[in-house]
């Protein structure tokens, strides 16, 4: 064979393996230092020239996670944009806004840090745009014909019962899982993800997790049942408004305020917290969920963390402290998330290597920036955005034998 013949038949054998690759994209929780998960994205997107809600047919989150994700699934946006748009240093602040008394008087702090308004708004401004809003409520028409079209539309959507939506996607799931052929899959993605959620769009005039054209998955916490909840756009689950799940996610408890979510299918409101409490880091369950819903098909996925911070326990003086000491020393938050994040990895770990799948976990040491989540000073966010940078100075080789490299059977950590 020729060279450029043997070239030729390389690319076409590169995108054949990959076009059966389902890949995942999963973001940890960590406030303000997402700055960092958003800063790698940027010198992925820049270098490899990827589209991220093209490129990947899953996103996973929590917390600032969860609304990175929910920026790159729905809103289309680039990490930079992100970044340059949403994760600016006069946003953070507004989010982790303080009045001077909550200030001096934090350590008799009797109610959450923050308010949760500057989050909420922030969420909403971003996330649902009333032009965009009032647009994907109300399709303009173009001719007559499209018009006596929608007009059935309506009727139709008038007559059908929930009851009947919920059959109809149940089957569909049903093929999809049983993987009768390709194109079960394809015709469900479309349908559940598309078509059924613009009609619950139309219906309750906001944007849900089913208007979301990709698999969206958002983990967040029921203090009341003590449980953890997994918010998704598949496996024929219960409807919210994504704003609201994006806040609850969001809502770490001495920080935030709980927030409230509404179920759309049956009008029951729930209080939820932090995802970060039970899984700060989502792959695991993205991971279970992909080969549920694939199978047959390999799974690439990469994990990013907001970086570990550096312990400041001292087994010689802190072997006995009690709840102050912990507090003031910040080590219960970093505990928790540090520890369960590190569970996670651990399980996609042992499960991508028994199935022959692509995982990369990307998460460091903070060597430069505040491990605090909600250091929002200009030095801390200048040293953040340097951070992502060193990550991924540091990280190169590995990224791009996962993009590039053998579609299968590659699992790694870069966590130095």
């Amino acid at each position: 064979m020729s060279g450029w013949l043997h070239v030729l038949y390389s690319i076409k054998v590169f995108l054949l393996l990959n076009s059966m690759v389902k890949r995942i994209l999963s973001l940890d929780g960590g406030g303000v230092r997402g700055v960092i998960t958003l800063q790698l994205l940027r010198h992925i997107e820049e270098t490899y020239n990827i589209v991220l809600h093209e490129h990947f047919d899953m996103f996973a989150g929590t917390s600032t996670g969860a609304l990175i994700a929910s920026l790159i699934a729905y809103k289309k946006m680039s990490a930079g944009e992100i970044l340059d748009n949403v994760y600016t240093p006069a946003n953070l602040k507004d989010i982790m806004y303080q009045s001077y008394y909550d200030k001096w008087f934090g350590i008799f702090q009797y109610k959450p840090k923050y308010s949760d308004k500057g989050k909420q708004d922030l969420i909403n401004k971003f996330l649902l745009g009333k032009e965009e809003q009032i647009a994907a409520v109300k399709p303009e028409k173009t001719d007559k014909k499209e018009s006596i079209r929608e007009t059935l539309k309506e009727e139709i959507k008038k007559e059908l019962k929930e009851e009947l939506k919920r059959e109809i996607c149940l089957e569909l799931s049903m093929c999809a899982d049983k993987q009768s052929v390709q194109l079960d899959e394809e015709v469900r993605s479309d349908t559940i993800l598309s078509d059924i959620g613009s009609q619950k769009q139309l219906k309750e005039n906001i944007h849900t997790m089913y208007c979301v054209k990709k698999h969206l998955l958002i983990t967040a916490y029921d203090p009341s049942q003590k449980k953890p909840i997994f918010f998704r756009n598949y496996f024929n689950m219960p409807n919210f408004c994504l704003a609201d799940v994006c806040n609850s996610t969001s809502a770490a408890p001495t920080y935030f305020p709980a927030a409230k979510v509404t179920n759309l299918d049956d009008n029951v409101t729930n209080w939820y917290i932090d995802g970060g409490i039970c899984n700060n880091n989502p792959a695991n369950m993205a991971y279970i969920d992909m080969k549920k819903l694939y199978p047959n098909e390999h799974i690439s996925l990469l994990s990013l963390g907001t970086g570990i911070s550096k312990s400041s326990f001292d087994p010689n003086k802190d072997s006995n402290i009690g709840g102050i000491e912990w507090i003031f020393q910040d080590n219960i938050i970093d505990t928790v998330l540090d520890g369960n994040q590190l569970m996670s990895h651990l399980c996609v770990e042992e499960l991508s290597k028994e199935n022959k799948d692509k995982y990369l976990r990307v998460n460091k040491y903070l060597k430069l920036c505040s491990g605090k989540i909600d250091d929002t000073t200009d030095i801390n966010y200048q040293f953040m955005v340097k951070e992502g940078t060193t990550w991924w100075e540091k990280s190169k080789t590995d990224l791009h034998e996962f993009f590039f490299g053998n579609t299968k059977n590659s699992n790694k950590i870069n966590s130095d």
